[in-house]
């Protein structure tokens, strides 16, 4: 089957393609599936996190709000306790609720069974301590007192649910991150592989286009440069085949040089017989001819004398034509060389005109640049500003710090109301107080490098708006003036244009004069014509005879070259 050299390298690099393209639709499913392993992790998981620390901190502020309102009986802060109580309560509902609804996201069926329990035994809690709430409000201390002292037996079943579905939570994180990181160094072995097989493959194709294209090419350019150079050197074999050993464009190439061959070998023998009769016909007639011109020397020497007198002449009147017709030559070369130099000019003036367009558009851009390059820092600084949320987050570690005081605090009351038992459970709290002051502190050195930072992002603002304004002020100022110097080189372009015009017509006018200088070298050759007919008269006798044998003798001259180069080019080749 015929086929080309396009559709074998089509071939090769469609094959490429295909494996180019299945590597990249492969890493692109691979990816997207990494994506979605991370996007569940940052939207469900992480918020999860979030949210269980909230629960676990507002469960905390329940039940020291718990114990201080009963504390706190009779006392001024009675009032602000029942309110921290009830904030403190909607705060854990809320929480509760908001990480019901991310464990339903997860699709987890452990976690959600896990999250319903923790609800479950949470509503008992918020339940009972809003009966204390309850209490307290009403003022019924006698009933706020038993219940404070069995706040115990709620709180362990939501201790219990707590670590039980933060335990199934980081499990779920772990496999989650697990799946990512198995996804992704599957994708690496994958990328391996891939490029291993695309490198055996192209190193396959380059194997099969050398093999099927470029050796034949190469040896049928050898074989072809070996007989021109015989052929050069006068060893032409005309016998000689370059062989045909593919039906692509190359053997078709190999098959028309071989058949300009076997023409050029018809050709060569037609040739060499021709010469050869020609050759005896030319032996045959240069004989004659020496005959005949013996008989025509003596007529020839009689007008020898006459002849040389009108040779002079013709000769001087030969040398003036011939200055003249330099003369001429020059004129028009110099016109032609006016015509480039005119269109040379027009190409100048059009090269201005472009440039000026462009630098006029260039300046057109570099306004629009400025521009979009304003616009740009704009939105850079507006997105800059998002520094000012660590001052949020620092914040929330402040809160933090003062719900763990709340806790140690909590803690301390605990500890007292169990005298000697409880004394390690204070250092304890005076510990947990201390690492709290200590988080504070560092907070507070968070917020004074943000406020750092922020004012380094407005000097840098500023900065580039100088920046701008230089530009605006110095380089756009230079477009003009580039502007300015290419109207300039326009209207210069203009000016050699009409030197050049004044130019051709001066040289049109000494075109004319040369003219009218030929005209009359032509009429003194008129002259010397009229002189010679006087021994045309005297020659005449003897013209027909010296025409004869002159177009006899130039016309077997003529053969003779022809059958001599004839000759010369058939023996070129050695075999024929």
């Amino acid at each position: 089957m015929k086929r080309s050299i396009g559709t074998k390298v089509l071939s090769v690099l469609i094959i490429l393609g295909l494996i180019f393209g299945l590597g990249i639709v492969a890493n692109v499913a691979a990816l997207q599936t990494i994506d979605g392993y991370n996007k569940q992790l940052v939207n469900i998981y992480l918020q999860m996190e979030r949210t269980e620390g909230n629960l676990d901190a507002e469960f905390q502020q329940v039940q020291l709000y718990g114990n201080l309102v009963y504390m706190k009986k009779g006392t001024n802060q009675q009032e602000s306790m029942k309110t921290k109580l009830e904030d403190a309560l909607t705060a854990f509902d809320g929480s509760m609720k908001q990480l019901t609804e991310l464990a339903a996201q997860s699709g987890d069926k452990q976690l959600i069974a896990s999250c319903e329990s923790l609800a479950s035994a949470a509503g008992s809690f918020s339940e009972y301590m809003g009966l204390i709430l309850a209490a307290a409000k009403s003022g019924d201390y006698d009933t706020v007192g038993p219940l404070v002292d069995n706040i115990l037996s709620y709180k362990e079943p939501v201790v219990t649910a707590y670590d039980a579905y933060s335990e199934l939570s980081l499990a779920a994180v772990t496999s989650l991150g697990n799946h990512s990181t198995t996804k992704i160094e599957g994708t690496i072995s994958f990328d391996f592989i891939f490029v291993g097989l695309f490198v055996i493959v192209f190193v396959i194709a380059i194997v099969v286009v050398r093999r099927t294209i470029a050796a034949p090419a190469k040896r049928s350019e050898r074989m072809l440069k070996d007989i021109v150079e015989k052929i050069e050197q006068n060893e032409g074999d005309l016998t000689e085949r370059i062989p045909v050993t593919s039906n692509d464009e190359i053997g078709q190439m190999s098959a028309g040089i071989n058949g300009f061959i076997e023409q050029l070998q018809t050709i060569m023998q037609k040739l060499r017989e021709e010469s050869l009769n020609l050759n005896g016909s030319v032996e045959a007639v240069m004989r004659e001819i020496d005959e005949s011109n013996e008989s025509a020397s003596n007529v020839s020497a009689a007008m020898e004398q006459m002849s040389a007198s009108l040779e002079e002449i013709s000769a001087t009147l030969g040398s003036i034509v011939n200055g003249t017709a330099e003369v001429m030559s020059d004129i028009e070369r110099m016109n032609d060389r006016m015509g480039d130099g005119v269109e040379l000019v027009r190409q100048i003036k059009d090269r201005a005109g472009d440039m000026h367009r462009s630098t006029v558009e260039s300046k057109a851009s570099a306004a629009q640049v400025i521009v979009d390059i304003r616009e740009k820092l704009q939105v850079a600084l507006e997105e800059s500003r998002s520094v000012e949320k660590i001052n949020d987050l620092t914040g929330d570690i402040l809160s933090i710090t003062s719900q763990t005081n709340l806790l140690s605090l909590n803690a301390s009351i605990e500890a007292a109301r169990a005298g000697e038992a409880g004394r390690g459970f204070a250092v304890v709290a005076d510990e947990i107080r201390v690492l709290a002051d200590n988080s504070a502190d560092t907070a507070g050195n968070i917020q004074n490098i943000s406020n750092q930072v922020t004012g380094a992002v407005e000097r840098l603002a500023k900065n580039a708006e100088e920046m701008l304004r230089f530009i605006d002020e110095k380089v756009m100022k230079d477009y003009d003036g580039f502007v300015d110097i290419v109207e300039q080189y326009e209207h210069d372009a203009d000016s050699v244009d009409a030197i050049l015009d004044e130019f051709a017509q001066n040289t049109n006018q000494i075109n004319h004069t040369m003219m009218s200088m030929s005209d009359g070298l032509n009429g003194i050759a008129t002259a010397v014509d009229e002189s010679a007919k006087g021994v045309t008269n005297v020659a005449e006798s003897a013209v027909s005879l010296v025409d004869a044998i002159t177009q006899i003798h130039q016309a077997t001259e003529t053969n003779q070259q022809i059958s001599t180069k004839l000759s010369g080019e058939v023996g070129r080749f050695r075999n024929v």
